[in-house]
C-alpha cells in the first residue's frame, strides 16, 4: 500500500472463483494452504497472473514450482538486504535456496557489507503464461517492527517482477494510499493522505495532518478520456494525454481527494 498500489486484503474464501479479477496476488507469511486453494493459485498463474509469496514457510508450500532447490530447513539468522544503494536489516527466519530455472532478483548479506557473502533473498520464475516470485525471509514481520524504507523499496522492486504494468503508477510519498474503484463507466482514483498515521502502540493521537504533494499519476487507458476532474472540484489539476497514457498532476493533497476519469460515450 505504501508503494502506490491499489490493494484489497482478502481471505481465501473471498478469493474463491475471483482470482482472475486481479492482475497480481501477494501471499503473506503463511504456514498452511488448503490444497484446493493452492491448486487455484497455480492455475491462476498459468493463465497469466502474477504471484508473490513472502516468507520461508510460505515459499516451502511452492518448492516444486519456484524454480529453486531448497537447502536444508529454514533457520533464524541476521540478514541485510540491498535496495538501490542502501542496506536494510531483515533478520529472522530465512530459507536458503539455489536457483535452477529461477532468476535472482534480490540478495541478502550477513553484514552491512554487500561486496561479499550474498545469497538469494528473492527469485522469480516463468510459470505457464504468468510469473511466480518469492521472498525467502520475514519481510512482513520485519517491516512491522521497523518500518524501514529499505524494506519497502525492496518489496517494490520484487513486486515489479510479477506486476510490471499496473493500471496506475503514483509518484509521491509513501504516506499516500491509492484505491481504484469504478462507478458505472467512470474510473475513480481515491487518494488518502495518511501522514501522521499511528505506527507504534505507545503513540499520541495526532491532531494535525500536513498536506503532501505534488502527486503525479500515470494511468493506462484503452482510449482518450472525455474528461478528467478532481473531487472536491476546487482542487487544481493538470493533465495530459499521450498514446495510451494519461498523466495527471495534483499539486497538493490534504486529507482525501478523488480523481474521476470519464471515457467517451
Amino acid at each position: 500500500m505504501e508503494s502506490g498500489y491499489s490493494v484489497e486484503v482478502l481471505s481465501e474464501h473471498q478469493l474463491g472463483g475471483r482470482l482472475g479479477e486481479y492482475p497480481a496476488v501477494v501471499l503473506p507469511q503463511t504456514k498452511v494452504l488448503e490444497p484446493d486453494f493452492r491448486r487455484a493459485l497455480l492455475d491462476y498463474v498459468k493463465e497469466g497472473g502474477g504471484l508473490l509469496v513472502v516468507g520461508a514457510e510460505a515459499a516451502g508450500l511452492f518448492r516444486e514450482e519456484l524454480g529453486v532447490e531448497f537447502e536444508g530447513e529454514p533457520v533464524e539468522t541476521s540478514s541485510y538486504i540491498l535496495s538501490g544503494r542502501a542496506m536494510g536489516a531483515l533478520g529472522g527466519i530465512w530459507q536458503s535456496v539455489v536457483p535452477r530455472s529461477a532468476r535472482v532478483v534480490g540478495r541478502r548479506f550477513p553484514t552491512y557489507d554487500p561486496r561479499k557473502g550474498g545469497e538469494p533473498a528473492a527469485t522469480v520464475v516463468e510459470f505457464g503464461r504468468g510469473r511466480m516470485a518469492a521472498i525467502y525471509g520475514p519481510l512482513g514481520t520485519a517491516y512491522l517492527r521497523s518500518h524501514a524504507p529499505q524494506l519497502r523499496e525492496f518489496l517494490k522492486e520484487v513486486m515489479k517482477e510479477v506486476f510490471p504494468l499496473p493500471k496506475v503508477e503514483l509518484e509521491g510519498p509513501p504516506c499516500v494510499d491509492l484505491s481504484l474503484r469504478r462507478k458505472e463507466e467512470k474510473l475513480l482514483i481515491h487518494l488518502t493522505n495518511t501522514s501522521g498515521m499511528q505506527l507504534a502502540p505507545n503513540y499520541t493521537t495526532p491532531d494535525f495532518v500536513p498536506p503532501v504533494g505534488p502527486l503525479t499519476l500515470r494511468v493506462r487507458l484503452d482510449g482518450r478520456p472525455s474528461s478528467v476532474y478532481p473531487v472536491p472540484e476546487d482542487l487544481p489539476l493538470r493533465s495530459e494525454w499521450r498514446g495510451d497514457l494519461l498523466k495527471v498532476t495534483l499539486p497538493s493533497l490534504h486529507i482525501h481527494a478523488v480523481l474521476v476519469i470519464e471515457p467517451y460515450p
